[in-house]
């Protein structure tokens, strides 16, 4: 029986005792190539359960996509879904962020006219496994993550909050061309760049970040040096 690709999301607390949420995709092939991402894959594949949690608690909405060949949706719950079939992508968006913890000084990112009319959102963990590369899975993942911000802004601006639009941000290596270029291609135009340290913070990593960044010359190159690439698509609600 052939599969087909299924894009499962949840803007819940999950409880992730069962099964990580993040490590099992990210880790299940294996290294990926040398400057894919930020952190490497050795230090990815000791973190505790306990981390995964944490990345993929409220307020993070997580995009799975999984290959299944079983009976489709409704016909099985989303959980038995995500128990027996093969997860093959998966994308988080976080927020919406306050400015004060959104905003990077020193970035070069753009400023808001008017920050209060605006819902600030953080994409991560934007991930697909090496057999599905190809399919189109991270153009799906990125534009998930992009109308669950407007959804979620415009559910906000229904109750009464004045917000009009919904900036989503992204960070990238630059020296990946074909990243900027997906990205651009989905609507996001350059916004600055950051610090390896920034860029933690603002994924919801704070908390692996080491106490001392800034006392040696290669503590600064590694964790203070504007280096990724920052992207914005600011979508009205």
């Amino acid at each position: 029986m052939s599969s087909s690709a299924v894009l499962l999301s949840s803007t819940t607390k999950q409880d992730v005792s069962r099964r990580p949420w993040g490590s099992s995709v990210s880790l299940e092939g294996g290294p990926p190539p040398p400057g894919l991402f930020a952190a490497s894959y050795t230090d990815e594949a000791i973190l505790p359960l306990a981390v995964w949690a944490q990345r993929l608690a409220a307020p993070v909405t997580v995009h799975i996509c999984v290959a299944t060949s079983g009976p489709p949706l409704p016909d099985r719950t989303i959980e038995d879904v995500l128990i027996s079939d093969e997860w093959i992508g998966m994308s988080t968006v976080r927020g919406p962020l306050p400015w004060s913890k959104y905003y990077l000084p020193g970035s070069g990112q753009p400023v808001p006219e008017d920050p209060e009319r605006e819902t600030f959102w953080q994409c991560s963990n934007l991930y697909t496994v090496p057999a599905h590369r190809g399919q189109g899975l991270g153009k799906k993942l990125v534009n998930a993550n992009v109308e669950a911000a407007r959804e979620q802004t415009r559910e906000l601006q229904a109750s009464g909050v004045n917000n009009i639009r919904a900036r989503i941000r992204l960070v990238h290596n630059p020296s990946k061309q074909y990243h900027r270029d997906l990205y651009s291609r989905l609507g996001f135009t350059g916004a600055g760049l950051c610090t390896l340290r920034e860029g933690y913070m603002v994924m919801g990593d704070e908390g692996l970040l080491p106490k001392d960044t800034n006392s040696t010359e290669e503590l600064r190159t590694k964790w203070e040096r504007r280096w990724a690439a920052c992207m914005e698509r600011v979508v009205d609600v």
